[in-house]
């Protein structure tokens, strides 16, 4: 939508270079100064949009809810850009691209990865993480064996506990659950991690050689997002995951 003093403005400049292209052929001298004229103020125009777009730390820190020093931080170690600053020497932000990196490196934070690795991602790409929860460390193998060309980042924990202690640090993005395993089995880690606020959000796909209806119900009842058989081909496994990724 176009305000009042907007179309004032385009009026204007219309207007003008209308007046503009008719004097260029009446005289040629005023045509000069009257496009200097309009160009000076669309320049005008655009500088004052820049330092409108353009806002304080403090601003900024009040719409992100952050406070102002982790912005001059987030600032000193190159995640932050400053695109202007006022007479005073006060560091000025894009606001929208501004909250948008800051809300990146919050969800970036939230699942485990520091500033330092932050920092890679925004600058070289991030890799898919996946927790393998097995305690047979040949289907772990095989399963890193497979996923090694594909760009994942792979983490193995043999039991629920041990997984349990990894997610207080790492959130995958997926997770493949063996089902019987010592101690917790796979229907109880599954239900935790899927009532857990902070990773219901990770894929979870069972895979286990107790293929029945009974333990496929189940597991899905518990929030599993998909389920496959063992042994599992190289292609079934990329397939699922696939799927399970959308």
């Amino acid at each position: 939508m176009i305000c009042h003093c907007e179309s004032q403005f385009i009026g204007s400049w219309q207007s003008r270079l209308r007046r503009t292209v008719f004097y260029e052929i009446a005289s040629p001298k005023l045509a000069m100064t009257l496009r200097h004229s309009f160009n000076n103020e669309v320049s005008s125009r655009k500088k004052l949009e820049v330092l409108v777009a353009n806002v304080k730390i403090s601003d900024i820190a009040q719409k992100a809810q952050v406070l102002p020093s982790t912005i001059r931080h987030y600032t000193d170690l190159g995640l932050v850009d400053v695109t202007d600053k006022t007479e005073g020497g006060q560091r000025l932000y894009d606001e929208e691209k501004t909250l948008d990196v800051l809300s990146k490196i919050k969800h970036y934070s939230s699942r485990g990865y520091t500033l330092s690795q932050i920092k890679d991602i925004f600058t070289k790409g991030i890799k898919k993480r996946i927790l393998i929860i097995d305690d047979d460390p040949d289907v772990a193998d095989l399963i890193k064996t497979i996923l090694k060309d594909e760009d994942w980042e792979v983490r193995h924990a043999t039991d629920g506990f041990e997984a349990g202690r990894i997610l207080d640090e790492y959130l995958p993005d997926l997770i493949t659950l063996d089902l019987v395993m010592p101690g917790m089995d796979g229907f109880k880690v599954c239900q935790n991690i899927k009532k857990d606020p902070l990773t219901k959000i990770i894929k979870v796909l069972s895979i286990t050689a107790y293929d029945t209806p009974e333990y496929k119900d189940k597991i899905i009842s518990m929030g599993a997002d998909g389920y496959l058989q063992k042994p599992f081909t190289p292609n079934e496994l990329r397939t699922k995951i696939k799927e399970v990724m959308g």
